[in-house]
């Protein structure tokens, strides 16, 4: 199974080699992360984050790296996840999140999940 591609040398001494482009979105997306209880987040934005999510539109926080430590660990969330609600009130954005936090007691959080929405209540 090595007799991929052009294989007549006449045929091969004209081939071109396409031109791969570089993968400056991946890491454009990379610096709009930001630093979370141990993990990373994001703001959904892109086509892509809601596509690969299963959402039906860009809402809420996507978690980049699931959270280590804190309160978020501790309610499981994973990668892939999107953070809807907190204590009822919805998240639009990271800065919406970090103020909820920041204010309020942790009471239940409305992820996204597996193209479905799931309440997670803290039991302590």
């Amino acid at each position: 199974m090595d007799k991929f591609g052009v294989q007549n040398p006449a045929l091969k001494a004209i081939a071109e080699t396409p031109k791969i482009p570089e993968m400056l979105h991946a890491e454009i997306e990379l610096n709009n992360t930001v630093n979370f209880y141990g993990g990373r987040i994001k703001n959904l934005t892109s086509d892509g984050e809601v596509s690969a999510t299963g959402m039906h539109k860009k809402f809420g926080v996507l978690v980049i790296v699931a959270p280590a430590e804190g309160i978020f660990k501790t309610l499981k969330l994973l990668r892939n996840d999107v953070i809807l609600k907190v204590n009822g009130v919805p998240v639009n954005d990271v800065t919406e999140l970090s103020k909820i936090v920041a204010n309020q007691k942790m009471e239940t959080i409305l992820i996204w999940r597996n193209q479905s929405e799931k309440l997670i209540q803290n039991r302590k």
